[in-house]
């Protein structure tokens, strides 16, 4: 779910935290994925032609083609996917997950009845669900052609978000809003290959600066909205939520107001479990990751090849795609190792204008100001 109508206060209390990009703009840079939600946007789209893909003997393969085809996709745009995995959920989400589940079991017991072709789909739609073992294939796929594969501790958002923190991603991609709560400088929404929707970057420094809040205030704005962790308070809405944060600077200082008023407005459940959400959000629970965990290793094309063939691609298939993947790398490192001399060339220039500038006199400046021209 992520944070609801957080994305609905962004646009009106801070437009300029939203900028419209495109590929160029995130050219040779890391990007972390909320790899769960790729592979359910695949799979609902294939599922909406009517059936998922399946192999003869009836094993599905529609998130093997939505991975192989994100992962090629993004590194033809020249962008480093950094793909992570959901690991066990976290014991607080157990009652929105449960809620989850049992909605796709009455979608697929409503699916049984309906004849029309158009609401069949709608309730295929809503009972889509990627396995375990599913999951495990993907990241088999991605392993063979190099790829980073992070597997989370708890939430994938969590683990994206620390990535984040760390400067070791530029940003992350992902639709849920929680991203921003649990920390994330940059989330890129609408992340796809296609052009069907502007791509757009939020910028969480820029958020908390145009809201005039510190991220304490953020997270507890958050959770009066609404998130996956706890209950909310009944009677506060989008914009009440807003302007209490605002007014009382936390949830603790609006629940003493709806006490000392006795306002019968403002209902607080006794499930509302706001300090152990806020924690979380806080705590961002992670595994720890290195740079050197996120480089483009050497694909494995015969290990590609074997599992492509287990989940009966065609020949000709597997070898378009495998030569695609090698063609991305080889181009991939090149332009890299070109980023990095320049890099380097760049600093060297550096420290030399430092040196000259002490020994140029203040009389003679056409040195100094011909260096400043080439760095």
């Amino acid at each position: 779910m992520g944070i609801k109508n957080l994305f609905k206060i962004i646009k009106t209390e801070s437009k300029d935290s939203i900028k419209k990009i495109d590929f160029k703009n995130i050219h040779m840079r890391r990007i972390a994925i909320d790899t769960s939600i790729v592979l359910y946007q695949y799979v609902v789209a294939i599922r909406s032609r009517g059936a998922d893909l399946e192999t003869k003997d009836g094993r599905k393969t529609s998130h093997i083609y939505g991975i192989l085809s994100k992962a090629i996709g993004l590194l033809e745009k020249g962008v480093l996917p950094i793909f992570v995995f959901d690991g066990k959920p976290p014991e607080l989400k157990r009652g929105t997950l449960e809620s989850r589940k049992e909605k796709r079991e009455l979608a697929r017991k409503e699916i049984e009845d309906i004849e029309d072709e158009a609401e069949k789909i709608k309730l295929l739609k809503r009972s889509v669900v990627v396995s375990g073992k599913e999951m495990n294939e993907c990241k088999d796929i991605l392993r063979s052609i190099g790829l980073p594969v992070i597997e989370a501790e708890e939430e994938a958002d969590s683990q994206c978000a620390y990535l984040s923190k760390k400067n070791l991603v530029y940003g992350v991609a992902s639709e849920d809003m929680d991203l921003l709560t649990f920390g994330t400088k940059k989330l890129i929404r609408n992340f796809s290959i296609s052009k069907s929707k502007q791509m757009i970057e939020i910028s969480l420094e820029k958020i908390l600066e145009d809201f005039d809040m510190s991220m304490d205030q953020f997270i507890d704005l958050c959770i009066l909205l609404g998130c996956d962790y706890t209950s909310t308070i009944k009677g506060i809405g989008t914009k009440k939520a807003f302007s209490f944060i605002k007014q009382y600077k936390s949830i603790d200082g609006i629940i003493r107001f709806i006490k000392d008023s006795k306002n019968k407005r403002y209902q607080i459940p006794e499930d509302f479990n706001y300090k152990i959400a806020r924690k979380y959000f806080k705590s961002c629970v992670s595994c720890k990751v290195e740079r050197k965990d996120l480089q483009w290793e050497k694909p494995d094309l015969e290990k590609l090849k074997e599992l492509l063939n287990s989940y009966e691609f065609s020949e000709k298939k597997i070898a378009k795609q495998s030569k695609r993947v090698m063609n991305y790398y080889n181009l991939y490192h090149k332009r890299r190792k070109k980023i990095i001399e320049q890099k380097a060339g760049k600093r060297m220039m550096s420290k030399l204008y430092k040196v000259k500038s002490n020994s140029v006199s203040s009389e003679n400046k056409s040195f100094k100001i011909g260096l400043v021209r080439e760095v």
